[in-house]
């Protein structure tokens, strides 16, 4: 009985070994790098062999899987009929050494040397215009290091940029979108949110929740094999999801925090000018329409920054000594950033500076003691606690204007009667302030 059974396991293995390639008993292709040669035959060969499909299916199904790897690292392919055929021709090639095996030779040994030697190299699958398709530089880089002797793993950079996004997860999200915008950049980077892969159905696209041109441009990149999207659309597409998770969730995500903002727009200008060497023309776009909303910059305002933790003792010494510069007057309410310049908080600070505390009504007779102590003052505490509940972004202003759009374009076209409509709201609310009993009684008996 044991010899038997001992009979059958070699019987199945030797059927799982194939002349050259080896082993085929794997059904699908594992790692974080681009399917080499080996690879793709073994899972071509399972199929063929111990699932007993045709060559045409087996190479299709294979193609299917190894398309995977390039799409997860964002590096384009030729078309799927070219990669089938470059499978085919690999298998073809292996044929034709199967026949001449028994006859043997030096040439047929040579041959066989230098199939083996190919079977590491990563199965190319290139697109003829990568190198014009391929606008991200770090990509274009790992491109070329799947094809030298040293390959990368994917996912190590995308990674470690999903930590900030995974952060903000772990906090609670004042709309169900903000929490979707997150998770599909998880999911773009090629990480896995806390609550597993979701996609969500598809909500209103509307100027109130302009966060929709994002959670629909990732989601029509991710499912792009259903759509019949043109080389162009597909490339703009997915310039625009990296400038998304790159550059513009982090810096939304963070601007709530008001005593972060200076130096955030700070870094947001900097990671700006260096994303021009992934994409020139959307960096210069943003940096333009940054350059309008300066206002955390300002002498007043970059006040905030004396109580943001990320800045070191020396920098805030550095600070100190800026509040005794003279500065424009008046001061400007939105600086203007010339390109090239060192941007720091201590450049920004002027004499007007302390005209922010005066604002706030807080004593500054911290500013006169050792920065590494000013947690410890209850002044400062004060202060600080004055500046972090100060609302610093207009998520719900937008909302606002954009519903009273709406409504006045359902009632009327006309700009005459929309205005007479707003002042009749106007005196109804004056007339009554709430919705008490007694204020409609108090109206009616005048």
């Amino acid at each position: 009985m044991a010899c038997a059974s001992t009979s059958v396991s070699l019987k199945t293995r030797a059927q799982d070994n194939v002349y050259l390639i080896g082993s085929t008993s794997g059904d699908a292709i594992k790692g974080a790098k681009l399917p080499t040669v080996h690879q793709s035959l073994v899972l071509f060969f399972h199929h063929l062999k111990k699932e007993n499909r045709t060559a045409r299916e087996s190479a299709t199904l294979t193609i299917e899987e190894v398309v995977k790897f390039w799409e997860k690292a964002h590096l384009p392919t030729t078309t799927k009929q070219h990669c089938i055929h470059r499978l085919e021709r690999l298998y073809e090639e292996w044929r034709s050494l199967q026949k001449g095996a028994k006859r043997g030779g030096a040439t047929q040994e040579k041959k066989e040397a230098s199939f083996k030697a190919s079977l590491e190299k990563t199965f190319d699958l290139r697109h003829a215009d990568s190198e014009a398709i391929i606008t991200n530089a770090e990509d274009r880089k790992f491109l070329h290091d799947q094809f030298s002797e040293k390959k990368a793993s994917m996912g190590s950079v995308d990674t470690d940029r999903s930590k900030n996004v995974l952060v903000c997860l772990k906090d609670q999200q004042p709309r169900d979108d903000y929490r979707e915008l997150l998770e599909l950049t998880v999911i773009y980077m090629g990480g896995i949110p806390p609550r597993g892969i979701r996609i969500m159905a598809p909500g209103a696209m509307h100027r109130a929740r302009w966060m929709a041109k994002a959670l629909y441009s990732l989601q029509v990149f991710m499912f792009r094999s259903e759509f019949h999207l043109t080389l162009r659309e597909a490339r703009e597409l997915r310039a625009f999801n990296i400038f998304v998770c790159l550059v513009y969730v982090q810096a939304w995500f963070r601007a709530p925090q008001a005593i972060e903002a200076p130096l955030n727009d700070i870094n947001l200008f900097k990671k700006l000018e260096k994303f021009e060497q992934i994409n020139q023309k959307m960096a210069q776009a943003a940096l333009k329409a940054l350059g309008r909303h300066t206002w955390y910059m300002s002498p007043v305002l970059v006040a905030f920054a004396f109580f943001d933790t990320r800045i070191d003792k020396e920098s805030k010494i550095n600070m100190i000594e800026a509040l005794k510069n003279d500065g424009e007057n008046p001061s400007p309410k939105r600086p203007a950033i010339k390109r090239g310049t060192a941007l720091s908080i201590a450049g920004l600070i002027t004499k007007h500076t302390k005209h922010f505390f005066s604002i706030l009504g807080t004593p500054t007779d911290w500013m006169d003691k050792d920065p590494g102590s000013w947690e410890q003052e209850i002044s400062f505490q004060e202060a600080k606690k004055a500046a972090s509940g100060l609302v610093v972004v207009n998520d719900r202003a937008e909302r606002g204007v954009a519903l009273i759009q709406d409504y006045n374009k359902l009632l009327t076209k006309d700009e005459e009667q929309k205005q007479a409509l707003l002042q009749v709201v106007a005196a109804h609310r004056k007339m009554y302030p709430d919705a008490k009993k007694a204020t409609v009684v108090k109206q009616a008996q005048k």
